[in-house]
């Protein structure tokens, strides 16, 4: 059985995200629910243009007889050729040794003439929830890096390129569930730069008379692991806008996607609503995506409390009024 979305011109995929910075984000393709059976395959066309970035979450499914499972992934070229095969497999039987504490996965790439996988491009993990993804970013330089694990991602490979990713397909070894598919656009010339940085928001918190206003440092956060991960243990500065909500300027701490991550970005908004301390939230996340609906967040000038509904995710920070 071949399941298949059909191809999408990137520009109407980017209009319909606009205000678009940074990052033209295309979206999220597949939210949970997308069984496949052994044999099976998922097919993205792709855009018409190269992506920045890619992630797929997949999972192997509860009650599977031989607790076996996992897929190929091959990603399409601009022309439909294939880049590169990413091979996920697991085993939720067994550990190996002291290496690995609980069920494995091993996850490797090959590339190249004859696709034959490469020793130097795989590795061995655990497996907490049954849950693996691979992530791939293209730098527009020639290169493309391909990240995989489970609730931290580690670089696996870095693999040359002449077209960029444009697509992909997915074949189960076993059966699955691909928890998620996220794309991310084109990269774009940074135009949501504030006129912010560390700096300036210090010298404005020292003179400000609004409560709320300052430094926020990573406090802690209840996250739905198989829904989302921490993409980092951000500072914030917390700015008023004038018309009672406030902007968030992401300062540091950047971990999923931190080179593209710069001092003074535009990290997320808060509007208000008519009840006090409670904000209508637009948050950006590491891979620049905006698709988080039914967000907002509580802020009383001690504590600034993100929540998610939909990615079952709440993040806080703490103030401080003073730059590191």
């Amino acid at each position: 059985m071949r399941i298949r979305l059909p191809k999408i011109p990137l520009l109407l995929i980017v209009s319909l995200w606009l205000p678009v910075v940074a990052h033209a984000v295309v979206g999220r393709l597949v939210e949970g629910d997308l069984r496949l059976d052994k044999g099976d395959t998922w097919e993205w066309p792709g855009s018409e243009a190269p992506v920045a970035g890619m992630e797929l979450r997949g999972k192997l499914l509860d009650g599977e007889r031989d607790r076996v499972g996992g897929w190929d992934m091959a990603l399409r070229g601009l022309q439909g050729d294939t880049i590169a095969v990413i091979t996920v497999e697991w085993d939720a039987r067994t550990s190996v040794g002291d290496y690995v504490d609980g069920p494995i996965a091993v996850v490797s790439v090959a590339a190249g003439r004859g696709m034959q996988p490469a020793m130097d491009m795989g590795r061995v993990m655990s497996v907490q929830g049954n849950v693996v993804s691979v992530s791939i970013l293209s730098d527009y330089d020639g290169r493309m890096e391909i990240w995989s694990g489970g609730n931290k991602l580690d670089l696996l490979a870095t693999l040359p390129q002449k077209t960029g990713l444009t697509g992909l397909s997915v074949c189960a070894l076993g059966a699955i569930e691909i928890v998620s598919v996220n794309v991310n656009g084109p990269a774009k010339p940074v135009a949501d730069i504030t006129v912010w940085d560390e700096e300036s928001l210090a010298c404005h918190f020292d003179s400000s008379a609004d409560f709320r206003e300052g430094f926020y440092d990573y406090l802690d956060s209840d996250i739905d692991m198989e829904r989302c991960r921490l993409g980092g243990r951000y500072r914030l500065g917390v700015v008023g806008d004038g018309r009672g909500g406030y902007d968030l300027i992401y300062v540091a701490g950047a971990e999923e996607n931190s080179r593209n991550w710069v001092e003074g970005m535009a990290k997320g908004k808060l509007s208000g609503t008519i009840f006090q301390n409670h904000y209508d939230l637009l948050w950006r996340d590491s891979g620049f995506a905006e698709d988080m609906d039914e967000a907002w967040a509580e802020l009383d000038g001690t504590v600034m409390s993100l929540h998610f509904p939909r990615e079952k995710a709440t993040v806080r920070f703490s103030r401080s009024r003073h730059s590191r």
